[in-house]
C-alpha cells in the first residue's frame, strides 16, 4: 500500500492535527487513478483553509514515489440560514507513482562466442561469423536485430579475435541486449553460426587445410518480470541436432551463456614426387684437365621455419672432363622423394 498525510499548511487552523491514509488497490490495473479521501473535516467558522498532502517514501521494490505535495484550500462561508457551507479545490491532487524493472543481458551472465583452432595459430578476422535475428514470442526479427545492435537487415557479420593454436578464446556481443519490464512475457530469438569454406552459415566444409565448424546455435531468450523490481531471464540454446539447453538467470544470479565454435587445420598432401639428381648439377674447370671426383657437392635443405635447420640431404663429386668442358656431378642419393604440401 502508498501512504499519505494530510496536515494544515497555516498553524492554528481547525483540524490542525496530521491525518494518515494509506491507499491500496489489489485489482487496479496499470494507468488507473484510484480515489481516497481523508474523511469529514469540521468546521465552526467562516474562512479559507489551506492543507497540504504528501506521499511518504516507501521501500516497495521497484517503485518511485511522488514527491511532489498536493494542496487543499476549504473555503467556509454563512448561508445567512444558519449554515455554514465549504468549497473545496484541490490543486495538483494526483499523485503518480512509477515501477520500473531492468536488466542488462551481460549483468545476467551474457553470450560468449567462443572459438579454438587446432594445428594453427588464429589470425584476428580470419573466420567470419553471422548473427540473424528471427521472429520470438511477442517479437519480430526486425525489432530484434535492432535492438541486438545490427544496422540493416536482420543478419551481420563478425570476424573472430587472435588466438593461439589450441587457446580457446571467447567474444562477447558488441551491443549486449537491454530488457525492462515491457519484454515481460515476450521472447527475443537469433541464431549463430560460422561461415562455412564456401561461405555460407552453418555449412563447414574445408578450405586451404582448414576444417570449418558447421554449429548451429538457436539462443532464445524469454523474459519474466518477478514484480520486484527485478527480471528473470530463461536462456534456451538449440543446437543444430535440437540439443536444448536451458538456464534461468539474474542480475543478482548471473549465468553465461557460451556455445563453441571449432576449427583444425592439417596440411594436406597432394602429390608425391622423385627428383633425378642426375642432371642436377654439372662442374667446369678451365686452363687444365679435371680428374674425376676432383670436387665435392652437397645438397642440403633450406633452413626456413617450416623445416627448421639445415640439413644435407645427398652428395656427389665430378666426373673427368677437358679443360673448359662440362662435367656431370654424380650424387647419392641418386633422387629425392618428397611430398608436395598446401601450408
Amino acid at each position: 500500500s502508498f501512504h499519505f498525510t494530510m496536515k494544515s499548511a497555516v498553524p492554528g487552523q481547525p483540524e490542525s492535527a496530521v491525518a494518515e491514509k494509506d491507499v491500496a488497490a489489489p485489482g487496479a490495473q496499470e494507468g488507473d487513478k484510484v480515489p481516497f479521501s481523508f474523511g469529514s473535516y469540521t468546521f465552526d467558522a467562516p474562512g479559507t483553509y489551506y492543507y497540504a498532502v504528501d506521499e511518504t517514501p516507501g521501500n516497495i521494490p521497484g517503485i518511485s514515489y511522488d514527491g511532489h505535495s498536493a494542496r487543499v484550500v476549504v473555503d467556509v462561508t454563512d448561508n445567512l440560514e444558519g449554515k455554514l457551507v465549504a468549497d473545496i479545490e484541490v490543486i495538483k491532487g494526483v499523485f503518480t507513482n512509477t515501477y520500473e524493472a531492468e536488466l542488462a543481458h551481460d549483468a545476467a551472465g551474457g553470450l560468449i562466442i567462443a572459438k579454438t583452432t587446432k594445428g594453427h595459430d588464429m589470425a584476428e578476422g580470419q573466420f567470419k561469423f553471422q548473427v540473424q535475428a528471427m521472429d520470438g514470442k511477442g517479437t519480430t526479427a526486425a525489432e530484434t536485430a535492432k535492438r541486438i545492435g545490427i544496422g540493416q537487415g536482420t543478419a551481420d557479420t563478425f570476424g573472430n579475435v587472435a588466438g593461439k593454436d589450441g587457446v580457446r578464446v571467447e567474444m562477447k556481443s558488441p551491443a549486449p541486449l537491454k530488457f525492462t519490464q515491457a519484454d515481460a512475457g515476450k521472447s527475443f530469438e537469433f541464431k549463430v553460426s560460422e561461415l562455412g569454406a564456401n561461405g555460407k552459415p552453418g555449412a563447414g566444409g574445408t578450405k586451404d587445410g582448414y576444417t570449418y565448424s558447421d554449429a548451429v546455435y538457436t539462443i532464445d531468450l524469454a523474459v519474466a518480470d518477478n514484480f520486484n523490481g527485478n527480471l528473470t531471464l530463461t536462456t534456451k540454446v538449440i543446437d543444430k541436432d535440437n540439443k536444448t539447453t536451458t538456464t534461468e538467470s539474474t542480475a543478482a544470479k548471473p549465468v553465461a551463456t557460451e556455445i563453441d565454435f571449432v576449427n583444425s587445420y592439417a596440411a594436406v598432401t597432394t602429390e608425391a614426387t622423385d627428383v633425378d639428381l642426375a642432371s642436377a648439377a654439372t662442374k667446369t674447370l678451365n686452363g687444365r684437365h679435371m680428374n674425376k671426383g676432383e670436387f665435392s657437392f652437397e645438397i642440403v635443405t633450406n633452413p626456413i621455419d617450416e623445416q627448421g635447420a639445415e640439413k644435407k640431404i645427398a652428395t656427389g663429386e665430378n666426373a673427368a672432363a677437358d679443360s673448359g668442358k662440362p662435367a656431370a656431378v654424380t650424387f647419392k642419393p641418386a633422387s629425392i622423394g618428397y611430398n608436395l604440401k598446401d601450408l
